[in-house]
């Protein structure tokens, strides 16, 4: 079984794993009399992957939830903003907001590459911080480099839903300091910021220029 798309075979090893585990599981249902179930998962949006990079590229993604078609934890993340902006003591939720919450970055070396695992420092010189997580991330995604509509975690936390966490539209969030004061795309764009290596799994979420110098 070969993958035309990587240099070398790799997926008759993986089936081959495989078959002998099922094989093995087969014939001890049957000499116990025991059921036996055979699930399929299909990870969304991998075989785009495997059929448009080969299937390196898509072992490369992982199964752990770092690459941008993971359509599960950015749910999670939201939910635990909720619960941090409108969770009770006993356990509910109340309709309106229980806390502020300060969100400060320290961006003075970020990560880059291989992260938050490996990564390679990514020396930006910046401290930026402020009291909503959806505003703070949607800078800090462009920040890096990344169109923050393509990154799950940072577009749906602008959307319409019990216990809202944005408080504003992308389009009204602004920043002021050093850098001095504007929209967020505006004030990046007046900084000479070095390129930026995005996660091969993360790639496809940065703008479009990104895309093509790191492809």
């Amino acid at each position: 079984m070969t993958d035309p798309l990587s240099p070398w075979r790799y997926s008759a090893q993986a089936c081959g794993r495989s078959t002998t585990v099922a094989q093995r599981e087969l014939e001890r249902a049957q000499r116990y009399g025991h059921p036996l179930a055979l699930a399929f998962v299909d990870v969304r949006g991998l075989k785009s992957v495997n059929d448009t990079r080969g299937h390196l590229a898509g072992d490369k993604l992982g199964i752990e939830g770092s690459w941008s078609g993971n359509d599960t934890i950015w749910r999670t993340g939201l939910d635990l903003n909720r619960i941090l902006l409108y969770g009770e003591i006993d356990g509910g939720m109340a309709a309106t907001p229980r806390r502020r919450v300060v969100h400060i970055v320290d961006a003075i070396v970020a990560g880059q590459g291989d992260g938050p695992l490996s990564p390679l420092p990514l020396p930006l010189g910046l401290l930026f911080a402020g009291d909503n997580a959806a505003c703070v991330d949607w800078f800090g995604a462009q920040l890096l480099g990344y169109d923050p509509q393509l990154i799950a975690i940072v577009r749906e936390a602008f959307g319409s839903f019990n216990w809202p966490i944005a408080t504003c539209r992308p389009e009204e969030i602004s920043v002021s300091g050093d850098w001095g004061t504007g929209k967020t795309s505006d004030v990046i764009k007046e900084e000479k910021l070095p390129e930026v290596i995005h996660p091969v799994g993360w790639r496809d979420a940065a703008r479009p220029p990104l895309v093509e110098e790191n492809a």
